[in-house]
C-alpha cells in the first residue's frame, strides 16, 4: 500500500501502528513552531539512510510542511550517492524542496588541517561534513535509541545541548537523545520523532508503507554512512574497505601525506608508513583507546 492510499483522520489515526500514530501526532503538534521559524516548515535532515527515509515518509503522511536538507560528505558509498540522486529527482518532481549542501572543506582537507585521523571520541568530520545547516529551523532527525549500545535512563524529555553540557552531535544515536531538543550552540531546535523505534519497526514501516531504501541494506550492510567511519566497529570497517577498495587506497594515501606533514613539522609520529598508521587506526583497539592514550601517541594535537 502506498503513502497516498492512507486516509488520515483528524485524530491522526493511521492503521494499527501506534508508533506511526505517535510520530505523526508529534510532527503535527510542532508544525506551527516549525513554520514560525521557516516558512518552508520542518528541516528534515536526511542522510538517505533507512531512518531518514522513514522520517521523510512520516512527514508526508502527517501532511506537514517540510523541506529536506542533505549534506554532501564526499565519502559516502557510491550506491548511496546514486540512491540520493534518484530520490531527489523524484521528490523535486513531486514539488518537495531538497537542499544539497556542499562542505567547505573535504575530509582530506580536514585531515591535513588536524594532522590526526578522526577517532571514535573525536569525530571532527561529523561536525564539518554532516552537521551543517538547519540553523534557525525546527530540524527533524532520524536518530534512534536502538542504534546506541545502551538505553537511556533517568533523563527528561527536554534537553538543552550546548555550553555547559557534554556535546552531542545531531546525527548521533546517543542514548542521551530526547524526542525534543534545543541546541543553543547551533541555534537549532531538534525533534526526534522515531527515537523509540526498533530496527524491526523501521523495516515493518518501510514494507507496509512502500518506503524505498538503498540497495546496500540488502547486500549485508545494516548501517550506512561515511566509508571508514570510526563510529563503526573494526569488522564493519574492514568489510566496507573490502567492498570499496578504492576508498582504502584513498585513506592510505592521505595517511601517508599527513604522516609526512607531521615529520616536516617535527611532530610526534610512531608510524613508519601511511599503511602502518591506517592499519592501526582501523583496529577496535585504537578506537577504544582513551583520549589520554591518544594524547601520548600524538602529543598535544588532539
Amino acid at each position: 500500500m502506498s503513502l497516498n492510499e492512507f486516509v488520515i483522520t483528524d485524530a491522526g489515526y493511521i492503521g494499527e501502528h501506534n508508533k506511526v500514530r505517535t510520530a505523526v501526532d508529534l510532527l503535527r503538534e510542532f508544525e506551527p513552531m516549525a513554520l514560525s521559524f521557516d516558512p518552508r516548515g520542518y528541516c528534515i535532515c536526511s542522510s538517505r539512510g533507512k531512518d531518514s527515509r522513514v522520517l521523510e515518509a512520516l512527514a508526508q503522511i502527517a501532511g506537514v510542511k517540510y523541506f529536506i536538507l542533505h549534506n554532501i560528505t564526499g565519502i559516502d558509498p557510491p550506491e548511496l550517492v546514486y540512491f540520493h540522486r534518484e530520490v531527489t529527482k523524484e521528490q523535486r518532481a513531486a514539488g518537495i524542496t531538497v537542499v544539497d549542501q556542499m562542505y567547505d572543506e573535504s575530509m582530506w582537507q580536514l585531515f591535513m588541517k588536524k594532522l590526526i585521523p578522526p577517532i571514535r571520541r573525536i569525530r571532527y568530520c561529523c561536525q564539518e561534513l554532516k552537521e551543517r545547516g538547519g540553523e534557525g529551523c525546527l530540524c527533524g532527525t532520524g536518530v534512534r535509541w536502538a542504534e546506541s549500545n545502551s538505553r537511556a535512563s533517568g533523563r527528561n524529555s527536554f534537553e538543552v545541548l550546548g555550553k555547559g553540557k557534554a556535546k552531542i552531535l545531531l546525527n548521533d544515536n546517543d542514548d542521551g537523545r530526547r524526542q525534543f531538543e534545543h541546541c543553543t550552540s547551533k541555534g537549532k531546535f531538534v525533534i526526534n520523532a522515531i527515537i523509540s523505534w526498533s530496527d524491526g519497526d523501521i523495516w515493518d514501516f518501510s514494507k507496509e508503507y512502500q518506503t524505498r531504501q538503498c540497495c546496500l541494506y540488502f547486500k549485508g550492510f545494516p548501517r550506512l554512512g561515511c566509508v571508514g567511519c570510526p563510529q563503526s566497529g573494526e569488522c564493519q570497517r574492514r568489510k566496507e574497505f573490502a567492498f570499496w577498495p578504492g576508498f582504502e587506497r584513498l585513506w592510505i594515501y592521505w595517511f601517508e601525506r599527513v604522516r609526512q606533514m607531521r615529520n616536516e613539522k617535527g611532530l610526534k609520529n610512531d608510524f613508519k608508513s601511511g599503511k602502518d598508521w591506517f592499519g592501526w587506526w582501523l583496529s577496535d583497539k585504537a578506537q577504544e583507546m582513551p583520549i589520554e592514550g591518544q594524547l601520548e601517541m600524538f602529543g598535544d594535537d588532539l
